[in-house]
């Protein structure tokens, strides 16, 4: 299983969250994170390169919270 950090709209509101992703690459919609994520390390390297993989986020669609519906996938 991959993730990655993701753009979702939830309610009237955008966060960044991590959404997790099945062994052949498609999202399980059962796993996001429920509260957005902030950027966090124990260095200011790894705080730098999580940041970094946030900012990835913004290269990919925009995903709708309730369109995850929290049900165990195959």
């Amino acid at each position: 299983m991959s993730w990655n950090y993701r753009v979702v709209k939830k309610g009237d509101c955008y966060g960044i969250h991590e959404v997790y992703y099945k062994d052949d690459g498609t999202m399980k919609t059962s796993m996001v994170s429920v509260d957005q994520m902030s950027p966090h390390g124990e260095t200011a390297d790894e705080l730098e390169n999580d940041f970094n993989l946030m900012r990835g986020a913004f290269n990919k669609p925009v995903l709708d919270y309730k369109d995850f519906d929290y049900k165990e996938d195959s």
